[in-house]
């Protein structure tokens, strides 16, 4: 045997270190437990993050299509549509709609 061996076959019968690992089931159980809450507090905090994150995106890009439905608005000429005085645009009143029939030859 070497000398590094001897050395931890006496650490292993030492009474320091059976009394330190004595709860060493326990010790265990608390590190996982540690660890479950630490990767849960993470995901939850990253997961926030992200949210923020598309949210603020989903915000901005909505302001940018507004501001572009604005711009090509104000580049646009402005269409005049025809007067009602124009003879096309009149409401069609009976008498015109009945000399209409009249001289229809489909009938």
């Amino acid at each position: 045997m070497a000398k590094s061996e001897v050395k931890i076959r006496k650490q292993l019968l030492d009474e320091a270190m059976l009394h330190r690992h004595r709860n060493y089931a326990s010790l265990l159980k608390q590190y996982e437990r540690d660890k479950k809450r630490k990767w849960t507090k993470r995901f939850i905090i990253y997961s926030f993050i992200v949210a923020i994150m598309v949210t603020l995106l989903l915000l901005i890009l909505s302001y940018w299509v507004v501001k572009l439905e604005h711009d090509r608005e104000k580049k646009l000429p402005k269409v005049s549509f025809a007067k009602t005085t124009d003879r096309a645009c009149r409401p069609i009143t009976f008498a015109a709609f009945a000399s209409l029939v009249a001289h229809c030859s489909c009938w």
